[in-house]
Formats: structure tokens, C-alpha cells, sequence
């Protein structure tokens, strides 16, 4: 896996300054992934309210079609309906969210060196406990 570089982006926070995001803690990033993603959904489930109101008013056939079109799409979006191949949740929001990528992105770099600093801590623990010293170079 090619590594992944530290993420840079600003992300504004709620009293208006601007943070990097390679500078955030992990729950706050958590968080933020969090609620991006509810976010999103609230205006998916809007969006799909508009439409289900649309097709209630008797529209045109073509108009009619190309609506419950979109309401079947939006409807495997949020809820994962039966037969429905199209993007996950977490697909559709990194493509209209361009941050959340970032975020993501981040998250996934901090877990990758975590992992490879646990790995390195345990084999010096082994070492010590087995006595091995560390070969001169």
C-alpha cells in the first residue's frame, strides 16, 4: 500500500477558526466523519421528502419517471433497499463532501501508524523478554 501523506486541509471549526486537519485529535476527526455523514443524510432524506411531494402532485409522465428514477436511487442511498447496485452512503457523501475525504484519508493514516508503532513496541518487548539484544550495524 502506497503511504499516505498527512492531510493539510483546513477544516473550520464551530467558533470560526480554521484548523489543519492533520493537526485535529482523533475523536474530533471521528466526530467530524460523524457528522458530515449525518449531515448529508439529513439533505439525501430532504431531497428525497421534495420529490415524493413532486410525484403526489400528478406531474407530467416523463417528469413522473425520471422522479421515482431518482427516489429509487436516493432510496438505496439511505436505506440500502433490495436490488440497488449504485454507491453506498459513505460513497455518494465523499463525492459531494470533498472534505470528508480528507478527513478519511487522515483517520486512515493515523490507524496505519499506530499499527506499525504497536508492531515495533511489542518486538522490542519480545527482545527484552527473550533477551535478544538489538544487532550492531
Amino acid at each position: 500500500m502506497d503511504k499516505i501523506r498527512k492531510q493539510t486541509k483546513l477544516w473550520k471549526i464551530r467558533d470560526g477558526s480554521k484548523i489543519r486537519i492533520c493537526d485535529m485529535s482523533d475523536g474530533h476527526i471521528t466526530n467530524s466523519i460523524k457528522m458530515l455523514l449525518r449531515s448529508y443524510k439529513v439533505m439525501l432524506f430532504n431531497e428525497w421528502n421534495q420529490l415524493m411531494a413532486y410525484i403526489g402532485n400528478d406531474p407530467p409522465d416523463g417528469a413522473y419517471w425520471a422522479a421515482t428514477g431518482e427516489i429509487g436511487q436516493l432510496e438505496g442511498i439511505l436505506w440500502g433497499t433490495e436490488n440497488y447496485m449504485g454507491p453506498s452512503l459513505g460513497e455518494a457523501a465523499e463525492k459531494e463532501l470533498p472534505i470528508l475525504r480528507s478527513l478519511m484519508l487522515e483517520k486512515l493514516r493515523r490507524k496505519n501508524i499506530n499499527k506499525d508503532l504497536w508492531n515495533k513496541f511489542i518486538t522490542k518487548l519480545k527482545r527484552k523478554k527473550h533477551g535478544v539484544r538489538k544487532k550492531a550495524k
